[in-house]
């Protein structure tokens, strides 16, 4: 994630502490899962069950009204 940011002109060493609070936060929403390491250390990838259960709330029918 920083490394794609630096490419992008992002200044990572500046602001390396809200990257770490950021990705933490989003670990704890459930939205990413930490592979390996600990705190902010390490390979993240995205949480598949999270994924299917936001696509199971979308595709809710709409109720008809009387």
């Amino acid at each position: 994630l920083q490394k794609a940011q630096a490419i992008r002109g992002y200044d990572v060493v500046k602001s390396n502490n809200s990257i770490k609070l950021r990705l933490r936060s989003l670990v704890t929403q459930g939205i990413l899962v930490q592979i390996k390491g600990s705190s902010a250390s390490g390979p993240f990838k995205l949480n598949k069950a999270r994924k299917e259960t936001k696509e199971k709330a979308q595709k809710k029918k709409p109720v008809a009204k009387p």
